[in-house]
């Protein structure tokens, strides 16, 4: 695994030039537009619980928040499994002496209030042509602390993420609050049309002490035409249930969190199998049709005609037994062995976007890169 990521690195370009620690090389790629967007009449001509309004709204906005998608029994069910992962953080944290009390007590706190309280102690895509349909190994579960700059996410496409070779996919993200998000609490925001011209803007790595892409305004204003994108932004407030839709051209933020509470949400990806991406590169051998994540962990198909992958199922759960945050992180040989909750993240959308910024997890990624590239990179250094 972790030579296949390293023969992709091959690409890096190491030079020092002014406002870029690291500099990328173009890629053909980088021209790559998406058309999903200009599919509006295909996708009316499909049936299914959204109304012809709504679908006309995604298309047109770049973004969908549907109202009441989940019912209170699997909120409920959600919000049990969010808690049993902080009392497993717990567990693991009192086994290191890291924090007080007991398992029971830890396990006795509220779900929404457990990682502040931790904190405060211690710290709808179409399926394919052969209806087929598949879940991207990105999901997440964010708890976005109070005045916290690390849960605090910029503007950005989620293509900022993916391979270039798979720009012109529509890797469609379901957006869904477990608690009521507000503007106040760190609600979304979305540039309305950013999603249009199908491109993928210029992102640069990494925003202030994290681990982000970020793009700006002004790149979002010149390289997508919206002279008005700053007017253009909008905070789509959604309650717990709701569900927001998007696809990986829109840019999107979520602002700080300025309340005293966490604001729990997560976030699921679907994609076609196959469609109009660009092969895995040579060097992955084996790569296939589901290689949607650097070749590091494979997408999971979830529906076919006459058949569908239930959660709870063997599949699935083999699937989500592999930690995409581990693969991801040998993939670059960054992950400390030695720290069981590591607090840093690296992952591979770093190999792809100029190096700007140095911070904790800039460092750890540049400490992985070929000696060359090191000795290049830290003689740039300004900001340490």
């Amino acid at each position: 695994m972790a030579s296949i990521a390293m023969a992709a690195r091959a690409l890096i370009l190491a030079v020092a030039v002014a406002g870029n620690l690291l500099e990328r090389p173009s890629s053909p790629f980088h021209d790559v537009s998406a058309t999903w967007q200009e599919t509006l009449d295909a996708a009316l001509a499909r049936t299914g619980p959204l109304s012809a309004g709504d679908v006309e709204r995604y298309f047109v906005d770049g973004f969908l928040k549907v109202e009441g998608v989940l019912d209170g029994a699997m909120l409920a069910e959600l919000r049990g499994d969010v808690d049993a992962k902080q009392t497993e953080f717990a567990r693991s944290l009192l086994a290191e002496g890291r924090l007080n009390g007991t398992i029971d007590a830890w396990a006795a706190i509220p779900w929404d209030e457990k990682l502040l309280r931790m904190q405060d102690a211690q710290l709808g895509v179409p399926a394919d042509a052969d209806g087929k349909l598949a879940i991207h190994p990105a999901w997440n579960l964010r708890g976005k602390m109070p005045s916290h700059d690390e849960t605090e996410v910029p503007w950005h496409q989620d293509n900022s993420y993916w391979e270039p070779r798979l720009w012109s996919q529509q890797i469609f993200t379901a957006w869904v609050p477990l608690v009521d998000a507000t503007p106040a609490n760190g609600c979304m925001e979305y540039i309305r049309g950013s999603h249009k011209k199908g491109q993928t803007v210029t992102h640069t790595c990494c925003l202030g002490n994290t681990w982000y892409t970020e793009t700006s305004l002004a790149d979002v204003a010149a390289q997508l035409g919206l002279p008005d994108a700053a007017d253009r932004a909008t905070l789509v407030p959604a309650r717990a249930g709701d569900v927001i839709f998007f696809g990986p051209t829109m840019v999107h933020r979520s602002i700080k969190n300025s309340g005293s509470t966490i604001r729990w949400s997560a976030d699921l990806r679907w994609h076609q199998v196959g469609g109009p991406g660009a092969p895995p590169p040579p060097e992955r051998a084996g790569g296939d049709e589901l290689d949607f994540f650097y070749g590091l962990k494979n997408s999971l198909v979830i529906a076919e005609p006459g058949a569908t992958v239930a959660p709870g199922s063997p599949a699935m759960d083999a699937w989500a037994s592999i930690d995409r945050s581990e693969v991801q992180e040998a993939g670059l040989n960054t992950k400390a062995a030695a720290i069981d909750l590591d607090p840093i993240v690296t992952g591979p959308w770093m190999d792809i976007w100029n190096i700007t910024h140095r911070n904790r997890h800039v460092d750890r990624y540049v400490a992985s890169l070929p000696a060359a590239v090191r000795a290049a990179v830290d003689g740039a250094r300004t900001d340490l």
